[in-house]
């Protein structure tokens, strides 16, 4: 339109430019994931939408027609995952800094679909309920200082205490919205940890929705198999092996098995034979 007519530059305000920066996102995220391509390309796409809602959320924050675009990606991610369970080793981890939280999300919404069906769940509901607690279980970060969302080493303890408030403002986020329980507990408990040192509540063991749980395994293993300024991706053995070694008590176990079985269902993929030698006594 501003082609037409006649107008090849323009200016932004500064105080515009969350704006229109988030205009830019939801534009790209309007696009629609083609359901006759590859499973790599059709990954590729959804985490590409599902980023830049995730920014725009981040940006303007939570309403009813973005939570409509989420409900969609959501969808993309499960239809994809039925199609192809194996979908899941195309998530791609590789990204640049000042876009980790939004990628990070839309990988650990992925997550959590391929681990859910691996355990045996089909209810494609429950599937799309996982998705979207996926794709929304940091949203509270928002709220977060950037200082702290950002800085490369160990955070202070006050710093520290910004952090743990994020699911808290998460949950609050979507309280006014038409999102499903199950999704408003994975923000809300999806750092609870089975011994009881996780937060904001230091629940423990049964006391935490199992949805949550599941969840909290997504969001550590995508964590850890993604280059952070304070540490290298590690490969999908590693992250494993360093889940059994130092987190077994803090996590569900039988979704940590389920973690392992999403990902060497079917056609072998390279380092299949470590990841199945990964046993639990």
């Amino acid at each position: 339109m501003l082609k037409k007519c006649g107008i090849a530059h323009f200016f932004i305000r500064p105080d515009d430019q969350k704006r229109y920066r988030s205009y830019l996102a939801f534009n790209t995220a309007s696009r629609t994931v083609d359901r006759n391509g590859t499973p790599e390309f059709r990954i590729s796409q959804i985490q590409d939408i599902g980023s830049h809602l995730m920014e725009v959320c981040f940006h303007t924050g939570m309403d009813n027609l973005v939570l409509d675009r989420l409900q969609t990606v959501a969808n993309d991610i499960v239809t994809c995952l039925e199609d192809d369970p194996r979908a899941v080793l195309h998530i791609q981890n590789l990204v640049d800094h000042d876009m980790y939280t939004y990628f990070h999300s839309t990988g650990v919404g992925i997550l959590s679909v391929a681990i859910a069906k691996a355990m045996g769940e089909n209810n494609a509901d429950v599937l799309r309920c996982f998705a979207l607690g996926g794709l929304l279980h940091d949203i509270g970060k928002r709220e977060t200082p950037l200082h702290v969302l950002n800085k490369s080493g160990p955070l202070l303890d006050t710093e520290w205490d910004m952090m743990k408030k994020h699911p808290e403002d998460g949950f609050n986020a979507v309280k006014s919205l038409d999102v499903p329980e199950m999704v408003r507990d994975i923000i809300l408990y999806h750092h609870e940890k089975r011994d009881g040192t996780g937060y904001p509540f230091r629940l423990s063991a049964d006391k935490i929705p199992l949805p949550a749980q599941l969840v909290s395994i997504a969001d550590i293993f995508n964590a850890l198999t993604t280059t952070r300024s304070y540490h290298r991706k590690r490969t999908r053995f590693e992250a494993l092996m360093l889940m059994k070694q130092d987190m077994l008590g803090k996590i569900w176990v039988d979704a940590f098995k389920g973690l392992i079985t999403a990902l060497t269902e079917g056609e072998a993929a390279a380092d299949d034979k470590e990841i199945r030698s990964i046993t639990l006594g």
